[in-house]
């Protein structure tokens, strides 16, 4: 068996067709799946970082939750702040 050469054209690298000058020419169609993963976080007191777990390439939604109510209510008058 011999190697073919030819060209590849197309309007991006994942769609194309090839062309050989020995008349042999195919469709390209290439699909690409990506696993992404849902999560939910609960506001806290620090910055927080939501990355996609292992085997996952990223993330479809990010639900964050509400502020819980244990972390109380802040109150400003204008002169005092109160955390209730």
């Amino acid at each position: 068996m011999s190697d073919i050469k030819g060209s590849l054209s197309g309007n991006s690298t994942l769609h194309g067709a090839i062309a050989t000058p020995q008349g042999v020419s195919a469709a390209l169609s290439n699909r690409v799946y990506i696993k992404t993963q849902i999560k939910t976080v609960t506001p806290g007191d620090s910055v927080i970082e939501v990355t996609p777990d292992g085997g996952f390439a990223g993330l479809s939604k990010v639900i964050v939750e509400p502020i819980p109510n244990s972390y109380g209510h802040i109150v400003y008058d204008g002169t005092t702040l109160l955390v209730m």
